[in-house]
């Protein structure tokens, strides 16, 4: 199931572009600003970063042939994309015998037309149908048309990316828009190539312990991921503190390790406490990822007034 599992994050990089390239579509004074906001965070990316946000935005600064790029890519390319690997998921699913399940003693097979086919067919509708209703009865009024010479305060970039932008208040960069961004990638794409051991397939949370481990690093993340941001915006001022000292250096490493090294000690306490495996640690690291940018994107979200500043 490893290939299939680097299939599921191209499908996730799939949606990310198409809420990406469907924001825009509006053209309106929150989507010009937005994706104004999200491209310049290319910018911070060495070597090539300018020419890639100008290879984006067809230009220095968003426009017609931008918003026809986005529309072509939202309503041509990116669903045939969809298409493809979506098709592919499922195949590769159905090869690897279908949903990983608990070891059983009998194994009881039924045809996949109609079981299988008819339920999907039915959550597709129901789905379909949630869409219709939410669309039909919730308001989702346009803003003013797109002013490039009017910029809101706060500008903030598209919700799902608030968390890359709320890092980018904190940290260098070169290790926002990076350094983090690559380990992470790589650590996602090795997920299903590192070497399991007491591997329970199809059991959530591998076990008892496991589980957890999960849930106590979930908000331990929470917790410290808000705690940080927080002292960072009133109290640790190493910009400051640091001024001699290289800039990636006083907002990079100094930040990064602040943050990586009581979770990375939390997690070993934990592995010890709960006696977990590997395997638990995986999902621990994980859950840590996950649940720290959801802190970072709910923050930017809920709690950033004008300027960016900190508000309650």
């Amino acid at each position: 199931r490893a290939e299939n599992w680097i299939y599921g994050l191209v499908m996730m990089f799939l949606v990310l572009a198409s809420s990406f390239t469907g924001y825009l579509l509006p053209w309106d004074q929150l989507a010009y600003w937005a994706i104004t906001i999200f491209t310049q965070i290319f910018e911070y990316i060495p070597l090539f970063g300018h020419s890639l946000a100008n290879f984006i935005r067809s230009g220095e600064t968003l426009n017609s042939n931008t918003l026809l790029n986005f529309y072509n890519l939202h309503d041509g390319v990116l669903p045939l994309l969809f298409v493809f690997f979506v098709s592919l998921h499922f195949w590769l699913v159905r090869k690897a015998g279908g949903v990983a399940l608990p070891e059983q003693k009998e194994t009881q097979k039924v045809p996949v037309i109609p079981n299988l086919v008819v339920k999907e067919i039915m959550v597709a509708l129901l789905l379909i149908a949630a869409l219709f209703f939410a669309s039909a009865f919730y308001s989702a009024p346009l803003l003013e048309q797109a002013n490039p010479n009017l910029s809101p305060n706060p500008s903030k970039a598209p919700w799902y990316f608030l968390g890359a932008q709320e890092l980018l208040l904190h940290v260098h960069p070169a290790f926002s828009a990076v350094i983090l961004p690559v380990y992470l990638l790589l650590f996602f794409i090795a997920v299903p190539y590192l070497n399991y051991k007491n591997l329970n397939i199809g059991v959530w949370f591998n076990s008892p312990e496991g589980k957890k481990l999960v849930i106590h690093s979930a908000i331990f993340s929470f917790l410290f991921t808000f705690g940080l941001i927080y002292l960072l915006d009133h109290f640790l001022h190493f910009d400051v503190w640091l001024n001699s000292s290289p800039s990636w250096i006083s907002t990079g490493v100094v930040p990064f390790m602040l943050y990586t090294i009581p979770v990375g000690l939390y997690i070993l306490y934990g592995f010890k406490k709960f006696k977990t495996h590997h395997t638990e640690v995986v999902m621990a690291i994980t859950t840590v990822v996950i649940v720290s940018y959801l802190t970072m994107l709910l923050i930017s979200l809920l709690l950033r007034g004008e300027g960016m500043l900190l508000l309650f």
